[in-house]
């Protein structure tokens, strides 16, 4: 008889923590929520395109109000950050269709269409991770 899966004398098996709070994957995620929304303020500045300030503006409110709620463990706050995940996916793929139809096919119009390309996986993996954590689910009542 085997004695090896049996706890050894004295030693108290350690307790099972909750996923609840901001920690981890979730506090990476409202950091880069917030990165993500000065930078779409830098560029919504910065842009002589209107449309392009306006969608940016438009982007980096959203990302701003959904970590300023998702940071003060509000339930809304995982709505707004759905919002903006899925919005900087359609923006984004606008503009692959747009540089797509508008090119000639060369490397700066590739190089451009891979680099909004990037934003649609960031946002796919993280809307991925706010449908299917336990600690956003625990963290917010879902």
């Amino acid at each position: 008889m085997s004695t090896s899966n049996l706890p050894q004398q004295g030693v108290l098996p350690r307790p099972v923590v909750p996923l609840v709070g901001i920690g981890g994957w979730l506090a990476l995620f409202i950091f880069a929520l917030f990165m993500t929304a000065l930078i779409d303020f830098g560029q919504a500045l910065n842009s002589n395109e209107g449309w392009l300030a306006l969608l940016s503006g438009a982007l980096a409110t959203t990302a701003a109000m959904a970590a300023v709620q998702l940071f003060r463990v509000k339930k809304q706050g995982v709505t707004l950050a759905k919002i903006f995940l899925c919005s900087n996916v359609a923006v984004h793929l606008l503009a692959v269709l747009i540089l797509y139809a508008s090119t000639d096919g060369s490397q700066t119009a590739t190089n451009s269409i891979v680099s909004c390309i990037k934003p649609v996986i960031w946002s796919g993996v993280w809307l991925a991770y706010l449908l299917n954590s336990k600690r956003v689910k625990n963290t917010y009542g879902l």
